[in-house]
């Protein structure tokens, strides 16, 4: 299951447009009969899905994300807290709470790895307990729940980055986070796929006996379009592992893409959405408010995840430019107030 197709998959990802959407918003314009037929296929591929969905027979995922199933609830907004980096003090945390913001998203970073900014992480796979509870009590006083964690590290097929997501998990289940996002990093070799679907499998199920819901990111390498994420998916096997939806990292790591194809060909497996908008320089890493890139059918994401009921985070993800320097944390505050009105205006925050 593990083998050569997986890998030919692989090596012909970078020119699969076909397999991402019909051109992308990058890419020539669409008459109207050719946006016609794309919506058509677009929403068959969310009746094949929806066909399919097992949110409700996920226990995890329904014990957090169905607060009351009778009564319409807005999407669930969470904060990632790399949009207010470098700042990591009690006033970010004050910030975000004032915006709206009752949940946030945790990245737990890799102790001695340093961001461009230099600032000190939240928390690393060396935390410990008391640190964890320190910031665990910190959002409690503000009344911030921790929704999710990153638990990236690097390639999976090196034991100390596999012990390094095992310390993370760690972490973020002691902090009380329920969704953890996983990246499966690059192979060297064509031998390595098999082994890192079982330390995937591994770590989904170490995961859930934590009561975590794990979720692959989008990320160089083996996962990243939805194509080959749904492929991973299969080729690991296990119940509990999940797929994440990132439109802005999607555009960033793909040519040709059309976020709206990608997530209806893959909804009935995610638990997970970063609403990351992506500022249309191919392969620079630049996520603005939301709707100044103008790449992402912000409207349609919302359609298509309302059409399914999901329930899981919608998290706000921002990132300046390599090039900007380090903002004032009122600066980055009003980006985030930006992107919510962005949403609100544009119809994302309807209950359903």
């Amino acid at each position: 299951m593990c083998g050569a197709n997986s890998r030919d998959l692989t090596r012909r990802s970078s020119g699969l447009a076909e397999s991402l959407g019909p051109g992308g918003q990058r890419g020539p314009p669409l008459g109207p009969l050719a946006r016609r037929f794309h919506r058509i296929r677009t929403a068959l591929y969310v009746v094949s899905a929806t066909a399919c969905w097992s949110g409700l027979d996920d226990p995890l995922y329904s014990s957090f994300s169905q607060p009351d199933s009778t009564v319409k609830q807005p999407p669930r907004l969470v904060c990632s807290l790399v949009s207010v980096s470098p700042h990591v003090d009690d006033a970010a945390l004050d910030g975000v709470r004032a915006c709206g913001f009752a949940e946030v998203e945790i990245p737990i970073r890799t102790a001695g790895i340093v961001d461009r900014y230099g600032s000190v992480p939240w928390l690393t796979e060396e935390s410990t307990p008391a640190q964890v509870a320190e910031l665990r009590s910190r959002l409690e006083t503000r009344e911030l729940r921790p929704a999710s964690c990153v638990c990236g590290a690097g390639n999976l097929w090196k034991p100390q980055e596999v012990e390094r997501v095992r310390a993370k998990l760690r972490v973020a289940a002691a902090l009380g986070a329920q969704v953890v996002t996983l990246a499966a990093g690059e192979s060297a070799h064509d031998d390595d796929y098999g082994p890192i679907c079982a330390t995937l499998r591994m770590l989904a199920e170490e995961a859930q006996q934590l009561n975590l819901l794990p979720c692959v990111e989008y990320a160089r390498g083996l996962a990243h379009n939805h194509r080959l994420q749904l492929q991973l998916l299969s080729d690991v096997g296990h119940p509990a592992l999940k797929a994440s939806f990132d439109p802005g990292l999607l555009h960033l790591l793909n040519d040709q893409v059309h976020a709206e194809v990608a997530l209806a060909k893959s909804c009935h497996v995610v638990r997970h959405v970063r609403l990351r908008d992506f500022g249309g320089l191919p392969g620079v890493r630049h996520f603005p408010p939301l709707g100044r890139g103008g790449s992402i059918p912000f409207l349609r994401i919302y359609q298509l995840l309302r059409d399914i009921a999901y329930r899981g985070p919608w998290v706000v993800t921002l990132e300046g430019p390599p090039t900007e320097p380090e903002l004032p944390l009122a600066d980055l505050l009003s980006r985030l107030a930006e992107s919510l009105a962005f949403l609100r205006r544009t119809g994302c925050l309807d209950r359903y």
